[in-house]
C-alpha cells in the first residue's frame, strides 16, 4: 500500500470512543486553567449553546488543534425552532400579515423568504445600511423598508436576530461601533411584527452604556437615523 493511500485510509477512519475520551482527558488535565479568566470563559465558552460549542470545537480539532486565524465567522441558524414573538417578547405579539395599511391579521406573512432560507451566515458578509439620500437625516421605518426592498437587499430576519442573541460572541464588531459617537441600533427588518394593540413593529439590537447587549421593539412609523442601520446581505 502506498503512503498516500495509507493516509487516505487513516483519515477516513471514524473516531473511536477511546480517542474521544483521550481528547477529553487531555483537555481536562493539560490545559493551563490558571492562565484563563473565569469570567471570560463563562461568557465566551460555557454560555455557548451546545450546537455552537460543537461547531467551534469540531473546527478546532479538524485544524489539528491549531488556532483558526482569519477564518470566516460562521453562525448557524437553527430553523427547526422558528422565532416565536409571543414567547420571546410577550403575550399577544405575532408576525404581521398583509399590507402595511391593513390590520396585520390577514394575508401573507410579511417577511424576506431569502433570509428565512439561510441556515448559516458568514458574519463578515453582513452589511449595515441606512439608505439615506443626500442631505437626509432620517426616514421612517416604513420608508427604510421600501428602500431596502427596492435595493433588493436580503433583510435579515428574526431567526438570525435570535441566533445572535443566543450566541453573543458572534455579534459582528460593526454592531458594537458607535455611529457619530452615538450608540448604533441594528434593525432586523426581514420580518415585521404585530403588537397586541395592532402596531406594526420590528426589533433592534444594541450595546448599552454598561456594555450589555439589549433588544427593543420599535414602531415602523418612527424615525430611523444614520445610527439606526438595517442588517442585510447583498442579494
Amino acid at each position: 500500500m502506498g503512503l498516500d493511500q495509507h493516509r487516505r485510509n487513516t483519515m477516513s477512519k471514524a473516531v473511536s470512543r477511546g480517542q474521544a475520551l483521550q481528547v477529553s482527558a487531555r483537555v481536562a488535565t493539560q490545559v493551563n486553567w490558571d492562565e484563563l479568566d473565569g469570567g471570560c470563559l463563562q461568557d465566551r465558552v460555557i454560555s455557548l449553546t451546545p450546537e455552537e460549542f460543537g461547531v467551534r470545537f469540531t473546527a478546532f480539532l479538524k485544524n489539528g488543534a491549531n488556532l483558526i486565524i482569519g477564518s470566516p465567522m460562521i453562525i448557524p441558524i437553527d430553523r427547526t425552532k422558528p422565532f416565536n414573538p409571543a414567547e420571546f417578547i410577550g403575550e399577544g405579539w405575532s408576525f404581521w400579515r398583509g399590507s402595511a395599511g391593513g390590520n396585520g391579521l390577514e394575508g401573507e406573512l410579511e417577511q424576506d423568504k431569502r433570509s428565512l432560507a439561510l441556515t448559516q451566515i458568514d458574519t463578515s458578509k453582513i452589511l449595515l445600511e441606512a439608505h439615506l439620500k443626500p442631505k437626509e437625516t432620517y426616514t421612517t421605518g416604513e420608508e427604510r423598508l421600501r428602500r431596502l426592498i427596492a435595493a433588493d437587499r436580503i433583510r435579515l430576519d428574526l431567526g438570525v436576530f435570535h441566533a445572535f442573541w443566543n450566541n453573543k460572541t458572534f455579534i459582528p464588531v460593526g454592531f458594537q461601533e458607535k455611529t457619530n459617537n452615538q450608540t448604533t441600533y441594528v434593525f432586523f427588518d426581514g420580518q415585521m411584527l404585530r403588537s397586541p394593540d395592532g402596531g406594526r413593529c420590528t426589533l433592534y439590537l444594541c450595546l448599552d452604556d454598561a456594555g450589555e447587549w439589549i433588544w427593543r421593539v420599535y414602531w415602523l412609523g418612527s424615525y430611523r437615523l444614520v445610527r439606526d442601520p438595517s442588517a442585510v446581505l447583498a442579494s
